[in-house]
């Protein structure tokens, strides 16, 4: 498991968003593997900041109210 961590002081430098393509574009990375990783639908920052970074949307959990 790896986690980016950014000091609130510089939130909005994107440096996570950095920090996440440069993890996933390193040198030695096997080809064929996949980054994947798992963001709670609440946490708007996070979400935005994988946006940026270059990652991809696969799965998305959606709920509709039922009507009676």
């Amino acid at each position: 498991m790896i986690e980016e961590v950014v000091l609130s002081a510089f939130n909005g430098h994107g440096f996570a968003a950095s920090a996440q393509r440069a993890w996933a574009h390193r040198p030695h990375r096997e080809r064929n593997r996949l980054f994947i990783g798992t963001i709670d639908r609440l946490n708007v920052a996070s979400r935005r900041t994988a946006l940026r970074a270059g990652r991809t949307a696969v799965l998305d959990y959606v709920f509709f109210p039922l009507e009676k």
